[in-house]
């Protein structure tokens, strides 16, 4: 057999196995769409949104992140309340201490250190000394300590982490603007590579029609052949625009899948509309919304007010600080602490610490004013540049607009001007070049349209973003 011959073998036998494999990919899509009650539905931007933002693990991971930092916040503030040490302590010595049989010594009326009774002959001395046990020691002791002035570092240090849960619940919000813009481009990428792929495929019908016309024309040697290689360059174009088409089609459809978490290949299918809905957004009350809504300034303010409280707790590192503390003990020479013969102790603390360390806590502070201002700036510096972002997307946004009205005059232009060019072509009263120079401009005009109101409504979304209003 020739190596043509096992090469179409193998191909045949192959060909099941694709078929396999490609019918298990289409139930496992078609399983997922069912689970999601899309299977045979249309989906419209506000259900692709709801989905993402169930879905999407970019949200749960800002969630877990908020609860991590509630946990923190809950830990200092168990600072407020006092700290109770627990310590059961045993000792056995080699030797006898005597130290232990004075501590429980007389404690109670029959824990003599030594033999009160007479000294008989036969009298057992093994139970010296009587009832201790002089080689032994078990104690129980708790410690609570509370501190009654710490220079406000507690509640500082309690504040800045309750401003990190903020920062987080804020963060989250703001990872689900990103994620609906995403979503929006996604979205909206699929529906003009959709359009585009059906004005390619009108083009290239049309294309078709006026080739097949052209060859009839050069049989008839009414035309040149130029005029049918013409005829064939643009069909080819118009071809290669198709593919380019299919090709953003398959990209853009992924990454909605993407963001919705469902397999990248499911055919999912949105709804189109192309209706133009303008808006009220004007200048320049547009700024005056971004610093209302936009979550990255509140953020930035969060941040000063932490970098404020690390001043303070730096602060109360050079203050000295007063504690109380109360501990309690019980001992005995049995394991059982709490046995009633067992002894007894306690005693109230107070004390003030105050603690040098040369230069190191008066850098650090230093340090930490420096940061608050840095912080400060930073946070001027990012009003600066979100009210610049809201102006360039408000006047591209403006731009595409305009675009709008001037392509949909341009279509009807191109619609009237390839009419009256096939009509002239027909009564060989223009040139094919003619003819297919109006085909062109038109299926650029109706690309050029439909991407305008595409276009406009991803500026308008990408305007609401860097407003901080963009919900779904």
């Amino acid at each position: 057999m020739s190596f043509r011959g096992v090469c179409l073998l193998v191909l045949l036998m192959m060909v099941p196995f694709v078929s396999y494999a490609a019918e298990k990919n289409s139930k496992k899509d078609n399983s997922t769409l069912r689970e999601l009650g899309l299977q045979g539905r249309q989906l419209n931007l506000s259900m692709s949104i709801s989905l993402a933002v169930e879905r999407n693990r970019r949200l749960l991971e800002a969630r877990m992140s908020t609860q991590e930092r509630e946990h923190e916040a809950r830990s200092s503030f168990s600072d407020f309340f006092p700290v109770m040490d627990v310590q059961y302590a045993t000792i056995i010595d080699r030797y006898r201490n005597e130290g232990f049989v004075q501590q429980i010594g007389y404690s109670h009326d029959s824990r003599r250190p030594y033999i009160t009774t007479p000294q008989f002959f036969f009298y057992d001395k093994s139970n010296y000394p009587y009832r201790i046990d002089p080689y032994r020691y078990f104690s129980l002791t708790a410690t609570v300590t509370q501190p009654l002035y710490v220079a406000g570092r507690t509640l500082n240090e309690y504040k800045y982490t309750r401003l990190g849960v903020d920062y987080s619940v804020l963060q989250e919000q703001v990872d689900r603007q990103d994620l609906v813009l995403n979503v929006y481009e996604a979205y909206y990428g699929l529906m003009r590579a959709q359009k585009l792929l059906e004005v390619a495929e009108k083009s290239i019908t049309a294309l078709e029609g006026l080739r097949n016309r052209a060859k009839a024309f050069y049989e008839a040697k009414v035309l040149s052949k130029l005029d049918v290689l013409s005829a064939e360059g643009q069909l080819a174009s118009a071809k290669k625009q198709k593919i380019q088409s299919q090709t953003n089609i398959g990209d853009y459809r992924a990454q909605l899948n993407h963001l919705m978490r469902i397999p990248l290949d499911t055919p999912t299918d949105i709804r189109h509309d192309y209706a133009y809905r303008p808006n009220n957004y004007r200048m320049p009350e547009v700024y005056d919304i971004a610093l209302a809504n936009r979550l990255e300034i509140r953020q930035a303010g969060i941040s000063v007010q932490q970098a404020r409280a690390l001043v303070k707790i730096s602060k109360s590192a050079l203050l000295p600080s007063v504690y109380m503390q109360l501990q309690g003990s019980r001992f005995n020479d049995d394991p059982n602490v709490f046995e009633h013969e067992a002894v007894n102790s306690w005693k109230i603390t107070g004390y003030l610490q105050w603690t040098f360390d040369m230069f190191r806590s008066k850098e650090t502070l230093k340090e930490r004013m420096v940061g608050e201002a840095r912080t400060f700036t930073e946070r001027e510096q990012l009003i600066d540049d979100i009210l610049n972002e809201v102006g360039k997307a408000y006047r591209r946004m403006k731009r595409t607009e305009s675009d709008i009205e001037q392509n949909r005059v341009a279509v009807d232009a191109g619609e009237e001007a390839f009419r009256v060019a096939k009509e002239r072509y027909q009564g060989l009263l223009a040139t094919y070049t003619e003819v297919l120079d109006a085909e062109r401009k038109l299926a650029q005009s109706l690309g050029d349209y439909y991407g305008s109101l595409i276009d406009f409504r991803i500026d308008e979304a990408y305007l609401e973003r860097t407003l901080g209003i963009l919900r779904n």
